[in-house]
């Protein structure tokens, strides 16, 4: 093993990388993913959902 084992486990430099997303749809995002989901609004309930993966997920 070439450097040993600290070397394998160092954190090295990364080049950097376009962002995929611009401010207002990170904003955007973030605010979608901490919202409170309606309670099962036009979604499958859990057994319809189960019949349409034909197995019980939920258990």
């Amino acid at each position: 093993m070439v450097g040993g084992l600290e070397y394998a486990l160092e954190d090295r430099p990364h080049p950097p990388k376009p962002r995929k997303l611009d401010g207002k749809q990170e904003a955007f995002l973030v605010a979608t993913a901490c919202s409170t989901a309606p309670f099962m609004t036009n979604s499958l309930d859990n057994a319809a959902f189960s019949r349409a993966v034909g197995k019980s997920w939920y258990r």
